[in-house]
């Protein structure tokens, strides 16, 4: 958790960001996992999407030689071209299990909101409004409402908040999340306090947050959380702040990793130098004063995907993405909580999985 902005700007690239594994196949090489790809970018366009593999790329295999090297060039945008060879986890009507895209780099905003739709879950009769958030980052405040006021346009039944990649950040923008979340009867509630050592000399006093009037509410009186281990920090803040507020929360995943503190972020120029300091400062407690969660938060019982849950099911490679955002046939999570909103019982699957484990 961060007190200070971030700072946004448009990057020059393809707009891949890959899972931090390799998959290895039978014949000795391997491929890389695509966790999700920028909205707008290069690869968004061409129809890369979660839970692809890359198997080659422009034209070569992806072995124990070379694998460090084309990661982290994808990672980093510095590959000059980009032709890929990939393989498709699920298959849908009319698409191919392997398919190639030629990239060329494009500008594109890492912006932290991948997804936001409202998902018919027909088997359940329910809409399910979705979004997937991965940082706080004041520089996206704006998009982030803009998103939130169109799911209060559509309207739904039930708020789904993917975090399971989501590390932390501004405090300020949970702030703005949770203000849009609720309804106007909670401005000037307490979401957050960080709390300092009294003995701070540059600020012993806790900071307040509480909520305002971003001019609309989703006016949600209850909301699903997915979480996994890498849920952290700001992230954490908001579960523990909407429980604050008397806001049932559902966490859907695994346990998170447990970041109750935060930082001042300082700068100091020496020189042509500019330094930055981020010493741990403050403790995060919510609106109730509880802030023991260094541990990590758990996921309610039956909602553990790792284990046996309310599906009888388990993934022991979660978070690996194994799918697209919104799938609810095949993203164990989003499944989990189907079969929780449905009252338990599983749903049928309509789409072709390969898993890429066995290939």
């Amino acid at each position: 958790v961060s007190s200070t902005t971030s700072r946004a700007a448009a990057k020059e690239g393809y707009g891949i960001r890959l899972y931090n594994a390799v998959v290895s196949f039978n014949s000795g090489d391997y491929g890389f996992l695509v966790d999700y790809t920028f909205p707008d970018s290069p690869a968004m366009k061409a129809g890369v999407r979660r839970g692809d593999i890359v198997c080659t790329i422009n034209g070569s295999p992806i072995n124990q030689d070379n694998y460090a090297t084309l990661f982290n060039s994808i990672q980093t945008n510095t590959i000059a071209s980009l032709r890929l060879g990939l393989m498709r986890q699920v298959v849908g009507e009319g698409e191919s299990a392997e398919y190639s895209v030629a990239l060329d780099k494009g500008l594109y905003a890492e912006t932290p909101l991948l997804y936001c739709d409202v998902i018919d879950v027909e088997e359940i009769d329910m809409r399910l409004g979705y979004v997937v958030y991965t940082s706080f980052d004041r520089d996206y405040d704006d998009v982030l409402h803009a998103a939130l006021r169109s799911l209060a346009e559509r309207g739904f039944d039930h708020l789904v908040l993917d975090l399971r990649n989501n590390i932390g950040g501004s405090v300020d923008s949970v702030v703005e999340l949770v203000s849009g979340l609720l309804g106007q009867q909670y401005e000037m509630e307490v979401v957050c306090e960080l709390r300092r050592n009294p003995r701070n000399q540059r600020s012993a006093a806790p900071t307040v947050c509480r909520l305002k009037n971003v001019g609309y509410s989703l006016d949600i009186d209850s909301i699903s959380i997915i979480c996994s281990e890498n849920t952290a920090s700001a992230a954490e803040l908001t579960i523990v702040g909407l429980r604050g507020l008397g806001i049932p929360v559902r966490l859907i995943g695994t346990q998170t990793e447990g970041k109750n503190c935060g930082m001042d972020v300082a700068r100091r120029q020496i020189g042509s130098t500019m330094l930055e300091y981020a010493p741990i400062t403050f403790m995060c407690v919510n609106g109730k004063g509880f802030g023991d969660y260094g541990d990590g938060l758990l996921p309610d019982e039956g909602m553990t995907v790792t284990e046996d849950n309310i599906l009888g099911k388990k993934d022991k490679y979660y978070p690996m993405p194994h799918s697209y955002w919104g799938d609810t046939d095949n993203d164990i999570a989003l499944r989990v909580l189907v079969a929780a909103l449905g009252g338990g019982s599983e749903q049928s699957t309509t789409r072709t999985t390969v898993d890429c484990r066995e290939l």
